[in-house]
């Protein structure tokens, strides 16, 4: 059974509605803060690909591995709130679906 399906698709869809050439890639992301200093880097759509990665790699984990699931689920919406494409109000909403359904 997926982990928090409808959370996982609204993310991907504000992810790629504010970065539309956002693909899954794991990163370092100690460039993250190389990007601070080097405005080559764009730290946000290195952050995008990241989170995309990782929502893939949730599915991958094991289903007996739900608070590992859970504790990255949790950063994904910080990075969300973070980067200003969801709010903690936005978040939760999302979160809310997905229990409601019983897709936790």
């Amino acid at each position: 059974m997926p982990f928090y399906p409808e959370s996982q698709k609204q993310i991907k869809e504000r992810i790629l509605a504010n970065f539309p050439s956002a693909a899954p890639k794991e990163a370092d992301l100690g460039l993250v803060d190389i990007g601070r200093a080097n405005s080559d880097i764009d730290t946000q759509e290195v952050l995008a690909n990241h989170l995309l990665w990782m929502l893939d790699r949730i599915e991958e984990m094991p289903g007996d591995e739900a608070g590992k699931r859970g504790r990255w689920m949790g950063y994904v919406f910080a990075c969300l709130e973070f980067m200003g494409i969801a709010t903690n109000a936005d978040s939760r909403n999302m979160c809310r679906i997905d229990v409601r359904n019983g897709h936790t």
